[in-house]
């Protein structure tokens, strides 16, 4: 009686914990449905900003027609198209993480209001599950390929040809942008959702600290009674212009489209990528605008996802491109 007693109640908790882990997974997937619903919604609410907008102005130029009035059933939803854009420009290459890195960046990005998101793949063609990732989430932006010189390949600068297409793209494409900000963020770095709302206010530069850098806990500007940044407390290679990470900075549009030759260089010293991306645009340092409350926070990590270490034949399948050798799943999980 006793045996059976236990084996009941054995059963009872298993299944019980069973059903605990399959509404834990319910829930995390119906999170992930509700943000890919918001950024929809944030979509067509501009959508249809933009269409009261034409029709005012259509109003105005034609007041001898009856007029057209849109009376809202609910408070209207704030457009996301009233903030200024963010380009977020991500360089990336094909690595048995890449699949990985980009789903967690793509996850943190969904929320964000009125950005754009720009992919620069190290490859001579975009690979699909960036695209369906990017639908699938429902961020706006655009997959673009471009490949590092041969010459280059797994040498210091790198992400040079990555991140000068996307700043080719937007010259092309945005030229009549207004407002906005251009920032660098890394694939496998991490994000605090509030360094965009710090990024919406920029000038022309804004600075902040980053985390997890250069041996460092933070590195991070000096500010002084003013506000204003007379230098930096990093430690590695102090005697660079700007002595400061990628994850950093961003830079108001405006400096982009109005420098044409303003860009990354392959004869660049290692660790000098910024400094000379910001020289190309002629930036001083008393432009700098302190961010993340006089650059005493930290919303930004500059963390590394570390090489995966596979075993001898899984290296080999993944080396192939796996052509014949990687089944359906394993295709999945490396994209």
């Amino acid at each position: 009686m006793v045996i059976t007693l236990c084996i009941l109640t054995l059963f009872q908790f298993c299944f019980y914990t069973t059903k605990i882990m399959e509404l834990s997974a319910t829930s995390r997937q119906l999170e992930a449905e509700i943000f890919s619903m918001r950024r929809k919604r944030e979509a067509l609410q501009g959508e249809i900003d933009n269409l009261i907008s034409s029709s005012k102005s259509a109003e105005r130029g034609q007041s001898g027609r009856r007029r057209m009035h849109f009376t809202p059933s609910s408070p209207p939803i704030p457009s996301p198209l009233s903030l200024p854009p963010i380009f977020f420009i991500t360089p990336t290459s094909r690595r048995v993480a890449q699949k990985a890195d980009l789903t967690r960046l793509g996850q943190t990005l969904v929320p964000v209001a009125n950005l754009f998101w720009i992919i620069v793949e190290d490859s001579e063609h975009p690979s699909p599950f960036i695209g369906q990732m990017m639908g699938r989430l429902g961020i706006v932006g655009i997959h673009l390929a471009a490949t590092t010189p041969s010459e280059w390949k797994n040498k210091f600068p790198k992400g040079v040809a990555q991140r000068n297409a996307a700043l080719n793209w937007l010259r092309e494409n945005k030229a009549a942008e207004k407002r906005g900000v251009v920032y660098f963020g890394d694939d496998d770095n991490a994000y605090d959702w509030r360094l965009f709302a710090e990024m919406r206010s920029i000038r022309q530069i804004g600075i902040w600290p980053v985390g997890i850098v250069d041996q460092m806990i933070a590195e991070y500007p000096l500010i002084g009674s003013n506000s204003k940044v007379f230098g930096f407390n990093s430690k590695w290679k102090r005697q660079r212009p700007f002595p400061i990470d990628m994850a950093s900075f961003a830079v108001n549009i405006s400096r982009i489209l109005t420098n044409a030759g303003g860009g990354f260089s392959y004869q660049t010293p290692r660790g000098y990528l910024e400094s000379h991306f910001l020289i190309s645009l002629n930036v001083t340092i008393n432009e700098f605008e302190a961010k993340a409350d006089n650059c005493t926070k930290v919303f930004v990590w500059h963390t590394r996802t570390e090489p995966t270490a596979l075993l001898a034949e899984e290296t080999a399948k993944f080396a192939s491109g796996g052509e014949g050798r990687l089944d359906e799943t394993e295709k999945d999980a490396v994209g």
